[in-house]
């Protein structure tokens, strides 16, 4: 109690003081930084505990954070990076840029030197420039591929094919680049070769429409280069082939024929897929289909030959029943074995007998190449073409008359067809053949095809459907 009086009385007699003085009690020295606070008094009969004190304000500057420093080389990246110059330089080697290969390399070195992979560059280094030299000195002889001259034409190829690789290289620029003569010596050359590396050039050359020539030698490479042919180029294949016309599309028709039997097993789905478009199926199919029958005998012949890979045929030919002698009005088709109808056998739904014509329609499938004889026994008239040849031509009122002619057949697959008209009396018609190994028979559905109409539909012409997916 005795110090607070003291402190009391002593507050008390400032304040006189300053009364006397005539102005205000001077009030303390303010700290710089904070105002001063009265001293804490407690009330009568309470002991002043000491308030905490919090803790002293931080006032210290902030640290800067550490400068960022240049990141730390990244083993994994700088290998990426090495292995993607390496793989560069290489490819522009392949396409035959050596000088380009070669430069890539110098900068790969001076990007990342004392790299471990680093010690590949020597080899490949030395081999580019010595491709760099070959490559000067083939210059002037892949020119010469274009000489009026067979002789220096032939003596250039030689040159070329010895160089190897920096030889075949050259030829795929000189595809790409070069003008007719020489880019048609250099693709039939790559064919040759069987060098599969050339067939993105020809088919980039392809697609800007060269000269006939030319345009035969890279077709014709592509052909003989069929079985180098990846799954990424074949749409490709695909589109310019669609895009074509006339002996070329046949051509480049062949190529997608090969690789559907080789690559797809004959599969519609699997064949869509290898082009890159539903429905490539249907147009190689459709594009045969339409030149079965043609007037054109070479179109026909190699119709034929492509339409059983397609499934496009069935066993026997397509027989249509007319009204009339000379097919004026249609009464029925059918799918008939062979052409050997006896006395009056006709099947008409009326019975009917007389005044009536028959045309059958189809091919037949030869195995072995040689000369054939066919025959054909009619009353009353007949008639029979072969591979688009008018064999028999016996059109007239008659009893059963035998007629016979020969031909040679290559194999595969040749348009066949026959027709007969009954007039009254009696009425019949057979067809026979015969040939290298075959002795005289009647021609059947064993050899017998034609394409399928509506109706008569069958499990192996009905549409193929890919498998189903699992869930």
């Amino acid at each position: 109690m005795a110090y607070r009086l003291i402190a009391l009385l002593a507050i008390t007699l400032a304040a006189v003081a300053a009364g006397c003085d005539g102005g205000e009690p001077e009030s303390p020295p303010q700290s710089p930084t904070a105002p001063a606070q009265p001293a804490p008094t407690a009330p009568v009969g309470e002991t002043l505990e000491p308030e905490p004190t919090e803790p002293e304000a931080a006032h210290t500057a902030e640290v800067p954070a550490p400068a960022q420093t240049e990141a730390e080389p990244n083993a994994e990246t700088d290998d990426r990076a090495v292995t993607e110059a390496l793989d560069e330089a290489l490819a522009l080697e392949k396409a035959g840029r050596y000088a380009d290969a070669f430069n890539r390399c110098r900068q790969l070195k001076a990007e990342f030197p004392g790299h471990p992979r680093l010690h590949q560059l020597t080899a490949v280094m030395a081999r580019l420039k010595e491709a760099k030299l070959t490559a000067a000195r083939l210059g002037p002889v892949i020119d010469r591929l274009g000489s009026d001259r067979a002789e220096a034409v032939q003596v250039a190829r030689r040159e070329v094919v010895s160089a190897g690789e920096v030889g075949q290289a050259l030829l795929r620029q000189a595809v790409a680049e070069d003008d007719e003569p020489i880019a048609a010596v250099a693709a039939r050359l790559l064919a040759e070769l069987g060098d599969g590396a050339a067939i993105d050039p020809m088919l980039t050359r392809l697609e800007t429409g060269p000269a006939n020539g030319l345009r035969s030698a890279l077709v014709d490479g592509l052909a003989s280069l069929v079985d180098a042919f990846q799954p990424a180029q074949v749409p490709g294949l695909y589109a310019l082939t669609k895009s074509s016309q006339g002996a070329q599309q046949r051509r480049l028709m062949d190529v997608l024929c090969r690789l559907l039997a080789d690559r797809c097993e004959g599969k519609a789905f699997r064949f869509d897929d290898l082009a890159g478009e539903v429905g490539a199926y249907a147009f190689l199919k459709g594009y045969v289909e339409s030149g079965l029958g043609s007037d054109d005998s070479e179109l026909a012949t190699w119709a034929n030959a492509k339409a059983e890979l397609l499934a496009s045929h069935v066993p026997g030919l397509r027989g249509a029943y007319y009204e009339g002698t000379d097919f004026k009005k249609l009464v029925f088709e059918r799918l008939d074995p062979k052409v050997d109808i006896p006395d009056l056998q006709y099947g008409f739904p009326d019975g009917r007998t007389l005044d009536l014509s028959v045309r059958w329609t189809g091919a037949i499938r030869i195995d072995q190449p040689g000369k054939y004889t066919f025959y054909s026994a009619s009353d009353d008239g007949q008639r029979l073409w072969v591979g688009g040849k008018l064999l028999i031509d016996n059109w007239t009122m008659q009893s059963v008359t035998e007629q016979k002619a020969e031909t040679q057949l290559a194999p595969g697959l040749h348009d066949f067809r026959v027709e007969h008209m009954q007039g009254d009396g009696g009425g019949e018609i057979h067809v026979w053949w015969e040939g290298p190994g075959r002795n005289r028979e009647i021609v059947t559905d064993a050899v017998l095809r034609t394409l399928p109409w509506k109706g008569i539909e069958t499990p192996e012409t009905a549409p193929e459907q890919a498998p189903d997916k699992a869930p």
